[in-house]
């Protein structure tokens, strides 16, 4: 008796849903690739409880008959490739023919589509993998296909699903892709019944670009256009000095598919070169065109990554255009490509409006690369003053509340701390700075070194959580309020967690769009430079969803000590009071984020060092 033995297709469909099916925002991109490959310029989007209990995608594109719409639930059933040699040459967004019967294998899924021509459209419903109905239904031409319930019949894989907030955002930033990608179509996502996003296909780059990235970002990008050796790059790059903590706003097209590409991002790092302090990523939109037969797109069941047949020239290329775009003083926007892919050339050197004057109504200070000790710093940046008397108005000694959020401690559990009682605060010797970081302090167990910056945010994060904790709000009025126009992923962080920002000390208000007025800061916030620094505490969290309201305010009072405090220079009295300031903290051995504030050489080790017995 044989032992092997070939799977039912319901047995199969499920095991590729498990490779092309990651979370919700996996089937919507296999929709949306479906709908832009039918040629539809209008495409809406509805999601239920982040995706959990609804995908749904509508389009006006050319549809399909009775039997095309219940082949597509075939496996490997594809009108997209025909032979090998087309697969050494995918021109389309979608081409496996595995994405419909992998979405319909673990959800209640339905088809309603028309094509052009027929009179009447076809409904179909499929719950698990197995066909339920197909009817005659009138319908408008396209396609709307719906997945709802996603693994319902796969409890042990829809336990790994994230929260709703976190499957929203990775929603979100799917359709931004999507939609910079295609900046001639319209694209309307609604979650939960609230419009998210609508953008209206002008075919106009730039203005997406401003609707979705936010004008103060895009203000601050220069335009790309460079061709050499058949490959096209175009869009837009940050200017020396913007640039975030992560590479989340490194968006890159390649035959407008969103990827992620090594290759794309080396040749980033190198057209910038030395103008980015290390562990800094300056935002760009970077389309690269170039010969299908050029680029394998079939190297992940996702089709999130790509190979490229030329890696080390297209690198070079990207190097190039990203220099030559910055070196630039007169620089001329380009069309996106709205092509074809048999006209090549078409788009090159068309005029658009240039961008905006560079972060206007902003006060911009320039990120430098200096290196103290082996520490990146940016010295330039406005340094947080804690000689300012208002600063030191936290809880008194011997007066500490309940312990702050475990979660903070857990934090610096594994962290090794110096071993210097409490009680030494008072007892320690300042003896000097080392550089700029460091002071020098002594105490009759030895040496002890300390951090300033580290010092500075345990003092400021937990003056920051006692304000939220007791509604006891910290809160400088701003003179003239702030105005920030911000991306569509981080209005929806800021709005999740405005009230978070609220407790803290901020007084921020949704002026509409993606528009927010700073009315108020906390005390201890610097005034200069705030639409920089409240990116910047977006991009913190943004890298850290939390469900937990505890410790989400944590991570923002975590954010904000890390864009608000930097280095400035004091008298010798001034380190005195510091270090008095960090003996009323709670926990004063170590900063929020993990890093040791003290570090304590004993004798006996300097003894040991010097090889004295």
């Amino acid at each position: 008796m044989s032992h092997i033995r070939i799977l039912p297709p319901e047995i199969s469909n499920r095991i590729a849903a498990g490779e092309v099916i990651e979370r919700p925002a996996s089937i919507l991109k296999e929709l949306l690739e479906n709908s832009l490959d039918a040629g539809a310029d209008n495409i809406k989007i509805n999601i239920g409880n982040g995706g959990h209990k609804l995908v749904q995608v509508i389009d006006n594109g050319c549809g399909m008959n009775r039997d095309d719409a219940l082949l597509s639930l075939e496996a490997h059933a594809t009108s997209k490739i025909f032979n090998s040699a087309d697969i050494d040459a995918i021109k389309t967004l979608g081409f496996r023919g595995e994405a419909l019967p992998s979405i319909a294998a673990v959800s209640r899924f339905s088809i309603l589509t028309r094509p052009s021509g027929n009179d009447e459209g076809t409904l179909i419903s499929v719950h698990g993998g197995k066909i339920i109905t197909v009817e005659t239904a009138g319908c408008a031409q396209g396609t709307s296909i719906s997945a709802k319930n996603i693994f319902f019949n796969m409890p042990a894989r829809k336990k790994f699903l994230r929260t709703p907030q976190t499957e929203r955002h990775h929603i979100q930033e799917l359709t931004l892709l999507t939609a910079l990608a295609y900046p001639e179509k319209s694209f309307e996502l609604n979650i939960d019944g609230k419009q998210t996003i609508k953008v209206a296909g002008d075919g106009e780059l730039l203005t997406r670009m401003r609707l979705l990235l936010g004008g103060e970002t895009v203000s601050a990008m220069v335009p790309i256009n460079y061709e050499e050796a058949g490959i096209r790059v175009y869009g837009y790059a940050a200017r020396p000095g913007l640039s975030r903590s992560s590479r989340k706003e490194q968006r890159v097209f390649v035959n407008r598919r969103p990827v992620k590409s090594n290759t794309v991002y080396y040749g980033i790092r190198d057209g910038y070169h030395t103008q980015v302090m290390k562990g800094r990523f300056p935002p760009v939109a970077l389309f690269i065109k170039l010969e299908s037969s050029r680029v394998d797109v079939n190297v992940h069941p996702a089709k999130r990554e790509v190979r490229f047949r030329e890696s080390q020239l297209v690198g070079q290329i990207v190097a190039a255009a990203i220099r030559g775009a910055l070196r630039n003083d007169r620089v001329i926007a380009v069309q996106p490509d709205k092509t074809s892919s048999s006209d090549e050339n078409s788009t090159k050197n068309t005029p658009l409006q240039q961008p905006e004057p560079f972060f206007n109504n902003m006060s911009f200070v320039p990120e430098t690369r200096a290196s103290i000790g082996g520490l990146q710093k940016s010295p330039q940046e406005t340094p947080f003053d804690f000689s300012r008397s208002d600063l030191f108005q936290g809880k008194k000694a011997g007066n500490k509340s309940q312990s702050l959020f475990e979660d903070d401690k857990d934090s610096i559990a594994n962290t090794s701390l110096p071993v210097v009682a409490d009680s030494t605060f008072k007892n320690l010797d300042i003896k000097g700075m080392l550089g700029k970081d460091f002071i020098i302090t002594a105490n009759s167990d030895g040496l002890v070194l300390i951090d300033i910056n580290a010092c500075q945010r345990r003092i400021l994060f937990e003056q920051l959580i006692n304000a939220g904790k007791t509604k006891n709000k910290g809160r400088q009025p701003l003179l003239i309020p702030v105005t920030t126009d911000i991306s569509v992923s981080d209005r929806a962080l800021l709005e999740k967690n405005i009230d978070y920002f609220e407790d803290l000390g901020f007084e921020i208000e949704h002026f509409g769009g993606n528009t927010f007025i700073i009315n108020a800061i906390p005390t201890q916030f610097p005034q200069e430079n705030i639409i920089g620094l409240i990116h910047r505490i977006l991009d913190d969290l943004s890298e850290s969803f939390s469900a937990s309201p505890r410790t989400q305010m944590v991570q923002i009072a975590q954010a904000v000590c890390r864009q608000a405090v930097k280095i400035s220079s004091l008298p010798k009295e001034g380190y005195r009071k510091l270090l008095d300031e960090l003996a009323k903290t709670e926990m004063p051995y170590a900063c929020p984020n993990g890093q040791p504030v003290m570090i304590n050489i004993s004798y006996s080790e300097l003894n040991k060092r010097f090889a004295k017995k």
